[in-house]
């Protein structure tokens, strides 16, 4: 079950530093690129699933194992959701280095950028823009997209 999870961790890996070069170098065009992070969302739900068909384990083990798999994956991405729930939150005081998160979230998800573009301008609470909310929580949504798809695969075994 190790070796399996960490097959998929190295596949979620190489998903986001291959396709997210792709959309990077296709980024003058956005339509093409927009393709580029469908067909990354699609190739997430996809290992999800393949995982969840390979491993011969109980539900709750298979879940465990993805939901560990998929937080070492965006954890560059989670670390900026986290930074910005404690800002929002009010537990820690700006001290410069959300810029910095908002560029490591940004690089991190290069791949999904076309598709976040898309999302019509205006702000949220009078302060972030939609943009960067849809940014904040891509990395908590790729987990669960990665979760869903492996629960939704049927066991190989009655147990």
């Amino acid at each position: 079950m190790l070796r399996q999870t960490l097959r998929l961790i190295g596949t979620l890996l190489g998903l986001q530093f291959v396709l997210g070069g792709v959309a990077f170098f296709l980024a003058d065009y956005r339509w093409i690129a927009a393709v580029v992070g469908l067909a990354f969302l699609v190739l997430v739900a996809v290992t999800g699933w393949s995982f969840a068909g390979e491993v011969d384990q109980s539900r709750w083990r298979t879940t465990l194992m993805v939901l560990l798999a998929g937080l070492i994956w965006q954890l560059p991405g989670l670390q900026g959701t986290f930074r910005y729930l404690s800002d929002t939150a009010g537990w820690t005081a700006y001290d410069g280095i959300t810029d910095l998160q908002d560029f490591l979230m940004e690089s991190w998800h290069t791949v999904a950028l076309p598709l976040l573009s898309a999302i019509p301008p205006g702000v949220v609470g009078g302060y972030y823009a939609r943009y960067y909310i849809a940014l904040v929580w891509l990395s908590p949504c790729l987990i669960i997209v990665l979760i869903a798809a492996a629960l939704l695969r049927p066991l190989r075994s009655a147990r």
